[in-house]
């Protein structure tokens, strides 16, 4: 079970989320190349930072926050962390036993 939550920041917007992985396989695959792509196109294509913690050996999880979305400072990045959700969203239809979605209101 991959197990995902959106954080909301102060303006309602997703400023972020907390992956943590428990699969493998096409679902995993999905959810890791969605997850790094946002995190990567924010810092390459806008003016964010994401903030990421994750283990270096193991994996498991993957916390990513960007200060930016959450001050409403950079819509460029409140668009990518946007279609993230659309994304994400996207994969749990397909695969809803394998993936489980919650979404906070605010930070």
């Amino acid at each position: 079970m991959i197990k995902v939550r959106l954080k909301g920041g102060k303006s309602g917007e997703v400023c972020g989320f907390l992956i943590k992985w428990h699969a493998t396989g096409i679902v995993c695959s999905a959810v890791s190349a969605l997850a790094f792509n946002t995190v990567n196109s924010i810092d390459e294509l806008t003016s964010a930072k994401c903030k990421v913690a994750m283990p270096r050996k193991g994996g498991g999880y993957l916390d990513v926050y960007v200060p930016e979305i959450d001050s409403g400072s950079c819509q460029d990045a409140s668009i990518l962390m946007k279609a993230f959700v659309i994304g994400i969203t996207g994969i749990k239809k397909e695969y809803p036993k394998e993936i489980k979605i919650k979404q906070d209101k605010t930070r």
